[in-house]
């Protein structure tokens, strides 16, 4: 990207985030405010990665199921993992060391959660960053073409040529490595597409910051 082009796209970053900052955050992601009530709670036997191995997992009579085995998971609809987080699925479906969260997670919660779970027997890449941290970053520097939620329809789309890659898109998402989209992010993209690099700008951190959030727009 030639410099009048890339002062550009950093001066039309900086208008549209004066006019949208006030409802930038209005709809959180669902799996990213999953991953704050997972690991408020679930964590505790699921473990911070979700495989089964967190601080009280070996107290349970029954061991805590594994929250990326997508062979298993990916057989429960969301109306079973609803009613096994909140306690009401039949006997049998659930282990009796599972509390009843129902009691005290609402449901929009419970749903958020669901998402989460998604993300973790879905993606086949870990969060390597801080995706909070990442959240700010995004919607500051990168919702401007990548849009709002990461659909690739921000407004500069509307003024400039270019078809910014739809983060949303789980089958897409999952053929990037996180090794690629961290340079993607820091070096830019090849050709004459107008995807920046952030090198010099963003920190190593932030960057997989951003890479960690986006890994949880995959899932709504």
């Amino acid at each position: 990207m030639n410099k009048i082009l890339y002062a550009t796209v950093l001066t039309s970053v900086f208008l549209i985030e004066m006019l949208t900052a006030s409802n930038a955050l209005a709809e959180p992601p669902k799996a990213f405010e999953g991953r704050k009530v997972f690991n408020t709670s679930c964590f505790l036997c699921h473990g911070v990665d979700g495989k089964g191995h967190g601080p009280l997992s070996e107290k349970l009579a029954v061991p805590a199921i594994d929250l990326t085995d997508n062979s298993r998971l990916s057989k429960k609809t969301d109306r079973d993992l609803f009613r096994i987080i909140q306690g009401t699925a039949p006997h049998g479906l659930v282990s009796k060391d599972m509390p009843q969260w129902g009691l005290s997670i609402p449901e929009p919660q419970i749903k958020t959660l669901i998402a989460y779970v998604r993300f973790l027997h879905r993606s086949r890449y870990p969060l390597i960053g801080d995706p909070e941290d990442g959240q700010v970053i995004y919607q500051r520097s990168c919702s401007v073409c990548h849009g709002k939620w990461g659909e690739g329809d921000g407004p500069l789309t509307k003024v400039m040529s270019m078809t910014p890659a739809d983060h949303t898109n789980v089958t897409e998402m999952n053929k990037i490595s996180n090794k690629k989209l961290v340079a993607i992010i820091a070096y830019g993209s090849t050709g004459k597409t107008p995807m920046p690099g952030w090198e010099g700008i963003l920190s190593k951190s932030q960057i997989e910051a951003v890479t960690s959030y986006i890994r949880l727009l995959t899932v709504h």
